[in-house]
């Protein structure tokens, strides 16, 4: 079994960037559908919105710290003009603990593409399947705890508390995306929603990168995010929680046949990417068993992206505080 490092110099993360969103997009793309009035892109200087950057980190904050819970995934893609659908399962154990098992099955033809993501508070493993190939890579998220440790670092939600599931995105989403707040409902049920639109900063940095090429279709530059602003009145838990994701395009130029005439105008964003998140139920905190995950790819290298989370997270230590660890 080979372990390849991730690279701190590497020039190619918008390659594992646009992987990334690939992988989700097929796989797993976290998204909700359209709970607001899609806006032009006219509206592109945003201000953050205080409220809002409070509330996903009150969000992210549950899911590490809460009550354990698990439920069921719903997915719909739109890739290459057609609709993929996916089911899962996801489960956080919170408590501090670190802990979550996410996983999806998405159904294109007759390809079966597959996600997981588990942590047991100490092992991060992302497994990833697309068309019978698979990839997989590991964060050591104990480390990333000690090391802040090491550093004197006091925080409630500890980094493996970031890493991987939904927490891991709404934490890209207060890092990369302005933000508002706003409010909907569904099936009667109140709703709070974060509208990200993608930084301008963050937007020339990944077009820097492309070199020219166009903007990936499959990258988003708006994401919303529903939360639950009430428990379910049936089972009285949920407030708190993520119900929908939804990933949007850059409005897009469509030709459209007017009087017989064809003329261009802008359309509003497409979705992506549509994720539910329902039949959110309390659950006793499981054995760790079930979130520890069984490295059965024994002929499949893995990518250890340890460093790339200790620079996201800003854990210098030296080599002999991080051998102590080992």
């Amino acid at each position: 079994m080979k372990i390849d490092r991730h690279d701190r110099n590497s020039d190619n993360d918008i390659v594992k960037l646009c992987f990334t969103w690939r992988s989700l997009c097929l796989a797993v793309a976290f998204s909700l559908a359209v709970l607001s009035t899609n806006r032009g892109f006219s509206n592109e200087n945003i201000v953050n919105d205080p409220k809002a950057v409070a509330l996903v980190q009150q969000v992210i904050d549950r899911l590490a710290n809460g009550d354990s819970f698990d439920c069921k995934v719903r997915q719909r893609v739109r890739a290459a003009g057609h609709e993929v659908p996916g089911v899962g399962t996801y489960l956080q154990v919170g408590g501090g603990t670190g802990q979550f098992s996410f996983q999806i099955s998405m159904y294109d033809g007759d390809d079966e593409h597959r996600l997981q993501q588990m942590s047991d508070g100490r092992l991060a493993w992302t497994r990833s399947e697309i068309a019978g190939n698979v990839s997989l890579s590991r964060v050591d998220v104990g480390w990333l705890d000690e090391g802040a440790r090491t550093l004197h670092r006091n925080e409630r939600v500890k980094p493996s508390m970031r890493v991987g599931g939904p927490s891991e995105m709404l934490d890209n989403l207060v890092r990369d995306y302005d933000l508002k707040l706003g409010t909907s409902s569904l099936g009667g049920r109140p709703l709070l929603v974060v509208i990200g639109t993608l930084k301008q900063s963050r937007r020339d940095e990944i077009t820097a990168t492309l070199g020219g090429n166009p903007w990936p279709v499959l990258m988003p530059t708006r994401v919303n995010v529903a939360i639950a602003a009430n428990d379910d009145p049936e089972t009285g838990f949920g407030k708190g929680l993520p119900v929908r994701i939804e990933h949007l395009s850059d409005p897009v130029a469509v030709v459209t046949d007017s009087d017989k005439k064809s003329e261009t105008q802008m359309k509003k964003r497409q979705m992506i990417s549509l994720l539910e998140f329902y039949s959110i139920r309390p659950v006793k905190p499981p054995p760790i068993e079930q979130v520890r995950f069984e490295y059965q790819d024994i002929e499949v290298d893995f990518v250890n992206e340890t460093s790339r989370y200790e620079d996201r997270f800003n854990i210098r230590v030296s080599a002999k505080e991080r051998q102590r660890y080992r």
